[in-house]
């Protein structure tokens, strides 16, 4: 296992007190290590299409955060160029495993809920205009 820093601080936490064993100050070095197989996008949004674009290219598997990209051109070459290589790719939706989603299945399997006709939601935290303005989301 290894981690990139972008920003080294002083006061962090060695990686060795984590199972860290290598930190990395460079994605190409990161890439460059055949021992890697899969890599852990959490960038900022407008950081990750370049970051995994690299990944796909060096044939890694990729585990990325969402959003996406910030763009339908940055989704469309993220798209393209893991295919192309053929790696695996995942973009994270946490709410998939979220406790108010796994509540709810629990509801609906022992039938508490009743017969299900249709399904409405409604996600109330409205920051796209921070985080993805392009993009709208």
């Amino acid at each position: 296992m290894g981690s990139l820093f972008l920003r080294l601080v002083e006061t962090m936490p060695s990686p060795r007190q984590h199972g860290i064993e290598k930190r990395y100050t460079s994605i190409d070095d990161l890439l460059d290590n055949a021992t890697i197989d899969i890599v852990y996008v959490s960038l900022p949004n407008h950081m990750r299409t370049p970051a995994v674009l690299a990944e796909a290219k060096r044939g890694k598997a990729i585990l990325s955060e969402k959003s996406l990209a910030t763009t339908m051109e940055d989704s469309k070459a993220i798209e393209k160029a893991v295919k192309d290589a053929d790696v695996f790719f995942l973009e994270g939706l946490m709410y998939l495993t979220h406790p108010l989603m796994n509540k709810t299945q629990e509801l609906l399997l022992e039938g508490r809920i009743g017969t299900v006709r249709g399904v409405s939601g409604y996600y109330s935290a409205n920051i796209w205009k921070k985080a993805n303005p392009l993009s709208m989301g």
